[in-house]
């Protein structure tokens, strides 16, 4: 290796907060990269990481601090990643993403050796990395792809698998609810239908929703906004159904409890769509 600069920053990123809670990537990409250094007698003088941040996104903190970091340099310094993927899998910002570090005097080294920073002017070297780069970005649809059949699978059988709404939670990847907060949701239901509230902002002044627990604090939640009551009167999986239309998925019976029965759940879509979905 030509070595063309005497220090270096490391820059690490792992994609999803599972890795991050399972300490998976981010600290082996730096141990790697530190020992890299060490070997070739180069200064680590920064680290930056973006933990749970996706390869398809620029706009990550780590990335910006990093390259507000060598604009502010005026030596050259090397940016050791483990590889290529950690910059970026977007093919489209790969390169655009390399030319702005090389114009801060940053010289990037993958671990991989898919960069050819002794002769950035090879033409094999640059056809080879621009294969990597496009199947980091082919790589990454692929596994998109996979999640949302797998996605629109479970669907089809009556699970759902996006975020909990406000008084469930998910157990063993089941939406659960505790006694307490059905029989609140399934009051207001009926007090809609008993002509109790006219508009959005009555219901959130009402007793009962303030007595929602969230299962993840086992407090009252914060806050109620005009949109999140919407949400609590017109999702259909509070009367235990499933569906998502723009996954191919009708609606169906759901694999969890409903806390309203089908009938009182038409009711106040009926009476909301009457109202005109009063806010105030």
């Amino acid at each position: 290796m030509l070595k063309l600069a005497d220090e270096c920053v490391i820059y690490a990123r792992v994609s999803s907060d599972k890795q991050v809670r399972e300490g998976n990537g981010l600290e082996s990409q730096i141990i790697a990269c530190k020992e890299y250094a060490r070997k070739n007698d180069i200064r680590v003088i920064q680290v930056f990481k973006d933990p749970a941040k996706s390869g398809k996104d620029t706009i990550r903190p780590g990335l910006i601090a990093m390259l507000d970091f060598l604009k502010s340099r005026e030596e050259f310094t090397y940016v050791v990643i483990d590889d290529i993927f950690r910059l970026s899998r977007n093919v489209a910002e790969y390169h655009p993403l390399k030319a702005l570090i090389q114009d801060h005097k940053g010289i990037l080294k993958d671990l991989k050796n898919v960069i050819n920073e002794d002769n950035p002017n090879d033409p094999n070297a640059a056809f080879l990395e621009n294969i990597i780069a496009s199947f980091g970005q082919l790589e990454r649809q692929l596994i998109k792809k996979r999640v949302n059949e797998r996605q629109r699978a479970r669907l089809l059988e009556g699970n759902y698998v996006y975020p909990a709404p406000r008084g469930y939670k998910f157990e063993n990847r089941v939406l659960t609810a505790t006694e307490s907060n059905s029989k609140l949701i399934n009051k207001i239901y009926r007090d809609f239908v008993n002509g109790k509230y006219s508009s959005y902002q009555e219901v959130i002044d009402c007793n009962e929703i303030k007595l929602i627990i969230s299962p993840r604090t086992q407090k009252p939640y914060h806050s109620w906004k005009s949109e999140d009551v919407k949400k609590l009167l017109t999702n259909k999986l509070y009367m235990g159904k499933v569906e998502k239309l723009d996954k191919g998925v009708s609606e169906r019976d759901g694999k969890h409890e409903a806390m309203v029965d089908e009938k009182t759940f038409n009711q106040v879509q009926l009476l909301l769509k009457k109202k005109g979905s009063k806010r105030h």
